[in-house]
């Protein structure tokens, strides 16, 4: 009886390996970083982590076909970066923000 009501299950993964699942939740979360970023107007401050630390960002431009957005350092310089660098959450929430970038940034 056990075995019988195993093989009513429709697919043969689990929640976390179910390739169609595992898409319908990455449309899910860019849907969602999309329409936030898209509430932001150039020039907003934003934090983005970076192998250099945390920093406090002025926005340019946010791509939604890459994904990416542009953001202007404090000394000026443009970079690009994945939307998976942005730190999201209130500004001073237990993250050290630093302000100047660092050869990372230049």
């Amino acid at each position: 009886m056990l075995v019988s009501s195993f093989h009513l299950i429709s697919s043969p993964f689990c929640a976390q390996h179910n390739p169609t699942l595992i898409a319908q939740k990455k449309a899910s979360k860019d849907a969602k970083v999309c329409s936030d970023l898209a509430a932001l107007t150039p020039g907003s401050r934003i934090r983005l982590r970076t192998s250099s630390g945390v920093f406090e960002l002025s926005l340019v431009v946010v791509n939604a076909q890459k994904s990416t957005l542009t953001v202007l350092w404090d000394n000026g310089t443009h970079r690009g970066f994945k939307w998976g660098s942005i730190v999201w959450g209130v500004s001073g929430e237990g993250t050290m923000v630093g302000r100047k970038p660092t050869a990372e940034g230049t």
